[in-house]
């Protein structure tokens, strides 16, 4: 689904300065608007739901559903912010500036 062309840059990019900065490794964890996952996410999710599974003595296959479900919903949020925008009042810096301070010395041509 994801090509390399898409993770490959991401990828080169942060994965030498991550090695010898932070001595650690770097996976792009890949997503697309639609909830669709890259190889390296896959793998991911995966090994982090066996973890959590064997730790809370829990069945894998509940808590790869939990872990999906909680995904999909946050890509979906984010997506429907980025689309329609916040819906938190904008009026918060109303009486804060005037136009008035916003002096830039710019002449008006008639």
């Amino acid at each position: 689904m994801f090509t390399s062309s898409m993770r490959m840059p991401k990828k080169t990019a942060y994965n030498r300065r991550v090695i010898e900065v932070e001595h650690g490794s770097f996976t792009p964890l890949i997503f697309s608007t639609a909830g669709g996952m890259g190889k390296e996410a896959i793998r991911y999710h995966e090994r982090l739901a066996a973890l959590i599974a064997n730790k809370r003595g829990e069945e894998y296959n509940h808590v790869i559903t939990f872990i999906r479900r909680r995904l999909r919903f946050s890509i979906l949020r984010t997506t429907l912010m980025a689309l329609r925008g916040t819906r938190k009042p904008t009026t918060k810096y109303k009486d804060r500036f005037s136009i008035a301070d916003l002096d830039m010395n710019l002449i008006q041509y008639e």
